[in-house]
Protein backbone atom coordinates (compact mmCIF):
# COMPACT_ATOMS: atom_id res chain seq x y z
CA UNK A 1 0.00 0.00 0.00
CA UNK A 2 2.91 2.37 0.61
CA UNK A 3 3.34 2.47 -3.15
CA UNK A 4 0.09 4.45 -3.52
CA UNK A 5 1.23 7.69 -1.79
CA UNK A 6 4.67 7.22 -3.37
CA UNK A 7 3.06 7.04 -6.83
CA UNK A 8 0.95 10.14 -6.20
CA UNK A 9 3.90 12.07 -4.77
CA UNK A 10 5.99 11.15 -7.81
CA UNK A 11 3.15 12.42 -9.99
CA UNK A 12 3.04 15.74 -8.14
CA UNK A 13 6.75 16.24 -8.75
CA UNK A 14 6.51 15.18 -12.40
CA UNK A 15 3.34 16.99 -13.48
CA UNK A 16 4.82 20.47 -14.18
CA UNK A 17 6.95 19.11 -17.03
CA UNK A 18 5.38 15.72 -17.92
CA UNK A 19 3.90 15.35 -21.40
CA UNK A 20 0.42 13.96 -21.96
CA UNK A 21 1.61 10.37 -22.48
CA UNK A 22 3.51 10.31 -19.19
CA UNK A 23 0.53 11.93 -17.45
CA UNK A 24 -1.77 9.27 -18.87
CA UNK A 25 0.48 6.53 -17.48
CA UNK A 26 0.29 8.04 -13.99
CA UNK A 27 -3.50 8.26 -14.32
CA UNK A 28 -3.66 4.66 -15.52
CA UNK A 29 -1.87 3.44 -12.39
CA UNK A 30 -4.43 5.15 -10.16
CA UNK A 31 -7.37 4.02 -12.30
CA UNK A 32 -6.30 0.38 -12.22
CA UNK A 33 -6.18 0.36 -8.41
CA UNK A 34 -9.62 1.92 -8.06
CA UNK A 35 -11.04 -0.47 -10.65
CA UNK A 36 -9.62 -3.55 -8.92
CA UNK A 37 -11.14 -2.56 -5.60
CA UNK A 38 -14.52 -1.72 -7.10
CA UNK A 39 -14.55 -4.86 -9.24
CA UNK A 40 -13.83 -7.12 -6.26
CA UNK A 41 -16.73 -5.64 -4.29
CA UNK A 42 -19.08 -5.76 -7.29
CA UNK A 43 -18.10 -9.36 -7.99
CA UNK A 44 -18.61 -10.30 -4.36
CA UNK A 45 -22.17 -8.97 -4.42
CA UNK A 46 -22.86 -10.50 -7.80
CA UNK A 47 -21.70 -13.98 -6.79
CA UNK A 48 -23.74 -13.85 -3.61
CA UNK A 49 -26.86 -12.78 -5.49
CA UNK A 50 -26.51 -15.44 -8.18
CA UNK A 51 -25.66 -18.24 -5.76
CA UNK A 52 -28.54 -17.57 -3.38
CA UNK A 53 -31.38 -16.23 -5.54
CA UNK A 54 -31.04 -17.60 -9.08
CA UNK A 55 -31.09 -21.01 -10.72
CA UNK A 56 -27.72 -22.05 -12.09
CA UNK A 57 -29.11 -23.00 -15.49
CA UNK A 58 -31.14 -19.80 -15.88
CA UNK A 59 -30.48 -17.21 -18.58
CA UNK A 60 -30.30 -14.37 -16.05
CA UNK A 61 -27.71 -16.21 -13.95
CA UNK A 62 -25.51 -16.86 -16.97
CA UNK A 63 -25.78 -13.23 -18.08
CA UNK A 64 -25.09 -11.70 -14.67
CA UNK A 65 -21.81 -13.53 -14.15
CA UNK A 66 -20.16 -12.26 -17.33
CA UNK A 67 -17.07 -10.86 -15.69
CA UNK A 68 -15.90 -8.77 -18.65
CA UNK A 69 -19.00 -6.59 -18.51
CA UNK A 70 -18.69 -6.21 -14.75
CA UNK A 71 -15.04 -5.23 -15.02
CA UNK A 72 -15.81 -2.69 -17.76
CA UNK A 73 -18.59 -1.17 -15.67
CA UNK A 74 -16.33 -0.96 -12.60
CA UNK A 75 -13.66 0.80 -14.69
CA UNK A 76 -16.15 3.26 -16.18
CA UNK A 77 -17.73 4.37 -12.92
CA UNK A 78 -14.33 4.80 -11.24
CA UNK A 79 -12.74 6.95 -13.93
CA UNK A 80 -14.14 10.23 -12.48
CA UNK A 81 -12.82 9.31 -9.02
CA UNK A 82 -9.43 8.45 -10.50
CA UNK A 83 -9.33 11.81 -12.31
CA UNK A 84 -10.23 13.67 -9.14
CA UNK A 85 -7.53 11.93 -7.10
CA UNK A 86 -5.09 12.38 -10.00
CA UNK A 87 -5.62 16.15 -10.11
CA UNK A 88 -6.34 16.89 -6.44
CA UNK A 89 -3.05 15.28 -5.39
CA UNK A 90 -1.22 18.06 -7.25
CA UNK A 91 -2.35 20.65 -4.70
CA UNK A 92 -1.63 18.74 -1.49
CA UNK A 93 0.76 20.35 0.99
CA UNK A 94 3.40 18.73 3.19
CA UNK A 95 1.09 18.11 6.15
CA UNK A 96 -1.51 16.50 3.92
CA UNK A 97 1.12 14.23 2.40
CA UNK A 98 2.19 13.17 5.89
CA UNK A 99 -1.46 12.38 6.63
CA UNK A 100 -1.76 10.25 3.48
CA UNK A 101 1.43 8.38 4.33
CA UNK A 102 0.34 7.79 7.93
CA UNK A 103 -3.02 6.62 6.66
CA UNK A 104 -1.32 3.53 5.23
CA UNK A 105 -0.66 2.43 8.82
CA UNK A 106 -4.25 3.24 9.81
CA UNK A 107 -5.53 1.16 6.91
CA UNK A 108 -3.23 -1.73 7.85
CA UNK A 109 -4.60 -1.66 11.41
CA UNK A 110 -8.20 -1.55 10.19
CA UNK A 111 -7.55 -4.43 7.82
CA UNK A 112 -6.13 -6.53 10.64
CA UNK A 113 -9.14 -5.80 12.85
CA UNK A 114 -11.69 -6.40 10.09
CA UNK A 115 -9.93 -9.60 9.00
CA UNK A 116 -10.13 -11.02 12.51
CA UNK A 117 -13.82 -10.14 12.65
CA UNK A 118 -14.83 -11.56 9.29
CA UNK A 119 -12.64 -14.65 9.61
CA UNK A 120 -14.98 -15.61 12.45
CA UNK A 121 -18.23 -14.38 10.97
CA UNK A 122 -18.10 -14.86 7.17
CA UNK A 123 -17.66 -17.74 4.77
CA UNK A 124 -13.99 -18.42 4.02
CA UNK A 125 -13.89 -17.12 0.44
CA UNK A 126 -15.82 -13.97 1.36
CA UNK A 127 -14.01 -13.06 4.60
CA UNK A 128 -11.02 -11.10 3.28
CA UNK A 129 -12.91 -9.21 0.53
CA UNK A 130 -15.50 -8.16 3.15
CA UNK A 131 -12.69 -7.08 5.48
CA UNK A 132 -11.26 -4.90 2.72
CA UNK A 133 -14.63 -3.32 1.96
CA UNK A 134 -15.30 -2.32 5.55
CA UNK A 135 -11.74 -1.21 6.21
CA UNK A 136 -12.03 1.06 3.15
CA UNK A 137 -15.28 2.62 4.37
CA UNK A 138 -14.09 3.28 7.90
CA UNK A 139 -10.71 4.57 6.73
CA UNK A 140 -12.32 6.95 4.23
CA UNK A 141 -14.25 8.66 7.04
CA UNK A 142 -11.17 8.89 9.26
CA UNK A 143 -9.04 10.26 6.43
CA UNK A 144 -11.68 12.78 5.38
CA UNK A 145 -11.95 14.16 8.93
CA UNK A 146 -8.16 14.34 9.17
CA UNK A 147 -7.73 16.18 5.86
CA UNK A 148 -10.48 18.67 6.72
CA UNK A 149 -8.90 19.38 10.10
CA UNK A 150 -5.44 19.83 8.59
CA UNK A 151 -6.78 22.03 5.82
CA UNK A 152 -8.49 24.41 8.21
CA UNK A 153 -5.44 24.70 10.42
CA UNK A 154 -3.13 25.43 7.47
CA UNK A 155 -2.38 29.11 6.66
CA UNK A 156 -4.11 30.42 3.53
CA UNK A 157 -4.01 33.72 1.58
CA UNK A 158 -6.22 36.49 2.91
CA UNK A 159 -9.02 37.02 0.36
CA UNK A 160 -11.13 39.36 2.47
CA UNK A 161 -12.20 42.46 0.61
CA UNK A 162 -11.82 40.79 -2.82
CA UNK A 163 -14.55 39.63 -5.16
CA UNK A 164 -14.42 36.08 -6.47
CA UNK A 165 -13.28 36.98 -10.03
CA UNK A 166 -9.73 38.21 -9.20
CA UNK A 167 -9.28 35.31 -6.78
CA UNK A 168 -10.13 32.82 -9.53
CA UNK A 169 -7.90 34.54 -12.10
CA UNK A 170 -4.92 34.65 -9.74
CA UNK A 171 -5.26 30.98 -8.81
CA UNK A 172 -5.50 29.90 -12.45
CA UNK A 173 -2.53 32.01 -13.53
CA UNK A 174 -0.19 30.27 -11.06
CA UNK A 175 -0.59 26.82 -12.68
CA UNK A 176 1.72 25.44 -15.37
CA UNK A 177 1.90 21.84 -16.62
CA UNK A 178 3.58 19.99 -19.47
CA UNK A 179 0.24 18.63 -20.75
CA UNK A 180 -2.52 21.06 -21.75
CA UNK A 181 -5.28 18.75 -20.54
CA UNK A 182 -3.65 18.37 -17.13
CA UNK A 183 -3.06 22.12 -16.98
CA UNK A 184 -6.75 22.81 -17.60
CA UNK A 185 -7.92 20.35 -14.96
CA UNK A 186 -5.28 21.54 -12.51
CA UNK A 187 -6.40 25.16 -12.98
CA UNK A 188 -9.98 24.14 -12.30
CA UNK A 189 -8.89 22.44 -9.10
CA UNK A 190 -6.76 25.42 -8.03
CA UNK A 191 -9.63 27.82 -8.72
CA UNK A 192 -11.99 25.61 -6.73
CA UNK A 193 -9.56 25.49 -3.80
CA UNK A 194 -9.04 29.26 -3.84
CA UNK A 195 -12.78 29.93 -4.05
CA UNK A 196 -13.35 27.58 -1.15
CA UNK A 197 -11.15 29.67 1.10
CA UNK A 198 -12.47 32.91 -0.33
CA UNK A 199 -15.97 31.63 0.48
CA UNK A 200 -15.02 30.63 4.03
CA UNK A 201 -13.45 34.01 4.72
CA UNK A 202 -16.29 35.96 3.14
CA UNK A 203 -19.03 34.00 4.87
CA UNK A 204 -17.34 34.49 8.23
CA UNK A 205 -16.92 38.19 7.50
CA UNK A 206 -20.48 38.53 6.21
CA UNK A 207 -21.54 39.11 2.60
CA UNK A 208 -24.34 41.41 1.58
CA UNK A 209 -24.25 41.02 -2.21
CA UNK A 210 -26.71 38.24 -3.11
CA UNK A 211 -24.76 37.04 -6.17
CA UNK A 212 -21.46 36.79 -4.29
CA UNK A 213 -23.22 35.10 -1.37
CA UNK A 214 -24.53 32.45 -3.78
CA UNK A 215 -21.06 31.91 -5.29
CA UNK A 216 -19.60 31.61 -1.78
CA UNK A 217 -22.07 28.95 -0.70
CA UNK A 218 -21.66 26.98 -3.94
CA UNK A 219 -17.87 27.04 -3.57
CA UNK A 220 -18.06 25.98 0.06
CA UNK A 221 -20.49 23.10 -0.60
CA UNK A 222 -18.52 21.99 -3.67
CA UNK A 223 -15.26 21.83 -1.72
CA UNK A 224 -17.00 19.80 0.97
CA UNK A 225 -18.10 17.23 -1.62
CA UNK A 226 -14.70 17.08 -3.32
CA UNK A 227 -12.94 16.42 -0.01
CA UNK A 228 -15.19 13.42 0.65
CA UNK A 229 -14.57 11.97 -2.82
CA UNK A 230 -10.82 12.52 -2.41
CA UNK A 231 -10.70 10.59 0.87
CA UNK A 232 -12.94 7.85 -0.54
CA UNK A 233 -10.85 7.51 -3.71
CA UNK A 234 -7.51 7.41 -1.87
CA UNK A 235 -8.82 4.76 0.52
CA UNK A 236 -10.12 2.74 -2.42
CA UNK A 237 -6.71 3.01 -4.11
CA UNK A 238 -5.04 1.60 -0.98
CA UNK A 239 -7.47 -1.31 -0.97
CA UNK A 240 -7.00 -1.77 -4.71
CA UNK A 241 -3.33 -2.53 -4.09
CA UNK A 242 -4.46 -5.57 -2.05
CA UNK A 243 -7.57 -6.64 -3.97
CA UNK A 244 -7.54 -10.07 -5.56
CA UNK A 245 -10.86 -10.43 -7.44
CA UNK A 246 -9.58 -13.41 -9.43
CA UNK A 247 -9.45 -15.44 -6.22
CA UNK A 248 -13.21 -15.08 -5.88
CA UNK A 249 -13.82 -16.42 -9.35
CA UNK A 250 -11.30 -19.27 -9.02
CA UNK A 251 -12.84 -20.32 -5.71
CA UNK A 252 -16.32 -20.18 -7.17
CA UNK A 253 -15.23 -22.30 -10.13
CA UNK A 254 -14.15 -25.24 -7.98
CA UNK A 255 -16.54 -28.18 -8.09
CA UNK A 256 -19.09 -28.22 -5.29
CA UNK A 257 -18.85 -24.50 -4.65
CA UNK A 258 -22.17 -22.59 -4.87
CA UNK A 259 -22.31 -20.66 -8.11
CA UNK A 260 -19.47 -22.63 -9.70
CA UNK A 261 -21.32 -23.25 -12.91
CA UNK A 262 -22.09 -19.61 -13.43
CA UNK A 263 -18.67 -18.18 -12.69
CA UNK A 264 -16.58 -20.40 -14.90
CA UNK A 265 -16.33 -19.27 -18.50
Amino acid sequence: MIGVPAWLLAWQGTAPHANCLASALFLLGIWVLLTLSAYEWALLRRLGFVAHYLKREGLLARWLVRRTLLMAWSAAINLPAALLLFIASLSLNRMQWLALSADVLVMALLLALMSRLFDREAAERYARPLARVWAHRINALILWATLVMLSYFTPHPDYRGLSWEPVARTAAAEIEAGCDVVATLWRLDAVGEALNWWAAQQLIGGLENAAELLVAWLAFIGAFGVSIVLAWSYSRALIGALSRPWRLTSAAARPGTPGADQTSE
